[in-house]
């Protein structure tokens, strides 16, 4: 995925919720704007991905993914929470940020890329922090966008 692919389906939200599930909805919400039309499936189809496993991996990062038949293409949304939620993390801290990716089965590669890109780029430059102290939705993108997805594939 490209970073001119991903700059129409990025959002970046500032979470209110202070459960898991209440996250989801915040976070598939904005993808209504893509078409994707039942939000709630959506939220179902994470929620089981979840209860395999969490993907809180530590550190205040969490990396929720479905592939599901509810949407058409890959979207990441990328959101953030101040006060932090529990996300069932395996360092038992709460979570800041969130990196819910969604596509269809048959964009596997795409998605599976994504998620390696996203958590890669974490790790470098202060990122989470950069992401953490940004003043608004736009200067959180721009971040992303000359980061990890600033080279095409």
């Amino acid at each position: 995925m490209s970073g001119e692919a991903l700059r129409t389906r990025l959002f970046v939200v500032d979470l209110q919720g202070h459960e898991k599930r209440e996250i989801l909805k915040e976070m598939t919400e904005p993808l209504r704007s893509v078409g994707v039309q039942d939000c709630e499936a959506l939220v179902d189809a994470v929620m089981a991905r979840e209860e395999l496993e969490t993907t809180a991996i530590g550190e205040g990062l969490a990396f929720p993914h479905a592939r599901v038949s509810l949407v058409r293409d890959l979207y990441l949304v990328v959101g953030r929470s101040p006060k932090g939620v529990d996300f069932c993390s395996r360092d038992k801290r709460p979570v800041h940020l969130v990196f819910l990716t969604v596509a269809p089965p048959e964009k596997n590669r795409e998605y599976l890329m994504t998620i390696a890109r996203i958590a890669h780029f974490l790790k470098s430059n202060n990122v989470k922090d950069k992401l953490l102290r940004a003043q608004n939705t736009q200067e959180a993108k721009d971040i992303l966008l000359r980061g990890a997805f600033a080279i095409e594939e």
